[in-house]
């Protein structure tokens, strides 16, 4: 027999296991449970923001938003795992550069210790540790937690009770009472789509109000926000995407 026919011979056996690797590899590639993104306005500047949660190759979640304007932008990220139907905070991300001056922070979870820690980038004296209890949340986790309720029907107009999150807030553990205020409505490419108003309940001289609508599986459609001086930010959805296989993963609170 010639070289070549031993080659020709061996090939049946070596494309199954080509073929196997690469199912493989794609089996542990990451997948986009949903994305989508934002225009609006803050003060008198024009806003693009994006917000993700992506299923990685490790098994974890990632959960990341940015927010950019004309004289900065926002990165923000949520490590996490999902554990007898709960979200479990495991690293947080914050960046911020506005006219060239940057602010860089990172919440760590260690749950085997039930610590969190606070690190600041450039200012360590601002550093913390937090003594972690079960249920506890970063600031960006909380909002995936805030749809999962809604989905969940927690924000009923009946009771009108507040639904509350406890978040490590850089260097205080802050309660995040949400309460609906009223049924309405939000529009995208003009067309009306119903939505729930949620409005913080905690700071009087502040405001925050989410919309979440049950026809982008109660995704955040709009988000307002007003400081205590009247600065306003406003953000309104106009795209949406996401992977069905968000039920079973995000949205099942089931152990």
């Amino acid at each position: 027999m010639s070289l070549n026919s031993d080659k020709t011979a061996a090939m049946p056996r070596i494309i199954p296991l080509v073929t196997l690797l690469l199912l493989s590899l794609q089996s542990l590639a990451e997948t986009t449970l949903f994305s989508s993104e934002y225009f609006g306005k803050s003060g008198s500047f024009n806003v693009r923001s994006t917000r993700e949660l992506v299923l990685q190759d490790n098994g974890l979640y990632l959960f990341k938003s940015e927010v950019k304007h004309r004289i900065g932008s926002i990165r923000e990220s949520s490590e996490f795992r999902i554990e007898n139907g709960k979200l479990i905070p495991l690293l947080y991300q914050y960046k911020r550069k506005i006219l060239g001056i940057s602010k860089e922070e990172s919440i760590r979870f260690d749950w085997d210790k039930k610590e969190a820690y606070y690190r600041r980038v450039g200012k360590e004296s601002k550093n913390k540790t937090h003594k972690l209890e079960a249920g506890m949340l970063d600031p960006a986790l909380y909002q995936l937690q805030l749809q999962r309720d809604a989905y969940a029907g927690a924000f009923s107009a009946s009771s009108r009770k507040d639904v509350e999150y406890t978040v490590i807030r850089h260097r205080k553990v802050k309660k995040m009472p949400f309460v609906l205020e009223k049924e309405d409505n939000f529009r995208l490419d003009g067309k009306d789509y119903t939505a729930l108003l949620l409005k913080l309940d905690a700071d009087e001289d502040k405001q925050t109000r989410v919309w979440v609508s049950p026809e982008f599986n109660f995704h955040l459609t709009k988000i307002e926000h007003t400081d205590e001086d009247g600065d306003t930010y406003v953000i309104n959805m106009d795209k949406y995407e996401a992977d069905p296989k968000i039920f079973d993963v995000i949205y099942n609170m089931e152990p």
